[in-house]
């Protein structure tokens, strides 16, 4: 039960700390991760909010890990399905009404504060095992298939995804490439060095704990 409980309060806390991390990075304004150029793209052309985008490509990515690879699916999907627009959302608009324009210390503070926080929930949800969101099963079906390593894999997925993006009128800046380029290896780290010596009840390393 203890073990059942981990996971359950792993899935949540990463799908909630992913969507919190995406509104700290608009908030940033030095461009938003790969996924979220093209959902910031899509909104612009179809004329509709960030929410709806991600709500709607979410579903359709849902459809295609249902396809490949049903373990992938689970109640952290639905769960990403259902919040993950909303949350940014959320946090962006909070961030703004604290302070409409952050100096540039505190953008490059929430920048590097973003980037791990989306590596480290990525990490706990892909750990927990109960479904992982929609756009996240592509790089872990294509490692399961044996096309690559996760990293390398998660890298190939923002990159096309970046590209696809940029064409569609998407944010894009600095922190895009350095998300693009980081993201899948960091996930790697936290996975190998907390997520998973936490939930097995492994001693997690001391620079970690």
């Amino acid at each position: 039960m203890e073990r059942k409980n981990k996971r359950i309060g792993m899935a949540f806390i990463g799908i909630i700390l992913t969507a919190v991390s995406v509104g700290i990075f608009r908030y940033a304004d030095f461009g938003v991760d790969p996924y979220c150029v093209l959902l910031t793209g899509l909104a612009k052309i179809f004329h509709t909010s960030f929410t709806m985008a991600a709500n709607v490509t979410c579903a359709l990515l849902l459809l295609f890990a249902w396809k490949m690879k049903k373990s992938l699916v689970g109640v952290s999907t639905l769960l990403n399905l259902l919040i993950y627009g909303v949350v940014a959302d959320a946090v962006f608009a909070a961030l703004k009404s604290v302070y409409e324009t952050p100096s540039l210390i505190v953008r490059i503070v929430c920048l590097v504060s973003a980037l791990f926080l989306l590596a480290f929930s990525g990490a706990m949800y892909y750990t927990a095992d109960l479904g992982v969101s929609t756009y996240d099963a592509i790089a872990l079906i294509m490692d399961d298939r044996k096309i690559g390593k996760f990293k390398y894999c998660r890298i190939a997925a923002d990159l096309t995804c970046l590209i696809a993006g940029i064409l569609a009128g998407g944010e894009i800046g600095i922190a895009t490439v350095i998300i693009a380029l980081t993201v899948g290896p960091l996930i790697q780290y936290f996975r190998t060095n907390l997520a998973e010596p936490f939930l097995e009840g492994r001693k997690i390393p001391a620079f970690l704990s």
